[in-house]
């Protein structure tokens, strides 16, 4: 199970039934409500195991709030779970959910990182001029980290230039930078 869908599944749920879209005989006893921890373990075990109204919410956020006649209640992209990190602050992730293939998923190229930790340059995290360049690039250099194996949050601390060493150090190749990070365009 994955954490960020669960999580967000859960919370769908929570926002159905204050909503009073689900029903509490629904609920076969368990709360599920924003701010009981216990209720929330529950569901997540109900989940795992597809018991009850957890086989519904086993079924993603998106399904589960659909099949109660509103996706909107679903905080996803592409049907996908939103992680940590909501769009409406950080304009580049979300032009980065928009055009990733996966849709909100925070590990198609990062852009976290230029504007909220500075690196590798500050960015306006509140515009989205010149934004669709810097996505481009975050995407592609993604791509290549998980081409050659290497953990995303390796980009904390290594640059364009550091992978293509890497790149070219293990395989005896000569890659300029512009040459992987066309690779990675092409993965």
């Amino acid at each position: 199970m994955d954490s960020i869908s669960v999580g967000c599944t859960i919370a769908a749920g929570m926002e159905l039934v204050q909503r009073g879209y689900i029903k509490p005989e629904e609920l076969d006893g368990t709360p599920l409500e924003f701010g009981n921890a216990k209720g929330m373990v529950e569901w997540v075990r109900k989940i795992a195991y597809a018991e009850g109204l957890g086989a519904k919410m086993a079924q993603g956020s998106y399904n589960f709030a659909e099949g109660y006649g509103h996706p909107e209640l679903s905080m996803t992209v592409k049907k996908l779970e939103i992680p940590a990190y909501d769009p409406r602050g950080i304009q580049g992730h979300g032009l980065q959910y928009a055009t990733s293939n996966r849709g909100g998923c925070h590990v198609r190229g990062y852009m976290v990182s230029p504007e909220i930790l500075g690196l590798p340059e500050k960015l306006d995290k509140d515009s989205i001029e010149g934004k669709a360049t810097w996505v481009k690039i975050f995407q592609d250099l993604t791509a290549v980290i998980d081409s050659v194996g290497m953990c995303l949050f390796t980009s904390f601390a290594l640059g364009l230039s550091d992978y293509t060493a890497i790149v070219n150090a293990v395989t005896g190749s000569d890659y300029t930078d512009a040459e992987l990070l066309a690779c990675g365009d092409r993965i």
